[in-house]
């Protein structure tokens, strides 16, 4: 999601993202939507995860962030977090 973003260098200060009422119900691949190194908080704890299939490398390159809410994450019991944060 900001990955492609960064490549292009158009937020490459960004440090947090407010995502309030931001809906994410049909939302089923989440992979590389937060490759960004300058990201230091994000509050993912409206995000329903429901019918997320695809996590891998989520935050790929966020070795900035200090504060991470996944406080309402839904997930699988047999889910692994391989690669989630893998830099």
């Amino acid at each position: 999601m900001f990955s492609n973003a960064l490549d292009a260098n158009r937020l490459t200060n960004l440090t947090s993202i407010s995502f309030g009422n931001f809906n994410t119900s049909n939302v089923t691949d989440m992979s590389c939507m937060f490759c960004c190194d300058s990201l230091t908080s994000l509050n993912l704890s409206n995000f329903n995860t429901s019918k997320v299939t695809d996590m891998g490398y989520m935050f790929d390159h966020c070795s900035s962030l200090t504060s991470l809410d996944l406080s309402n994450f839904e997930l699988e019991p047999d889910f692994t977090a391989n690669e989630l944060l893998k830099e």
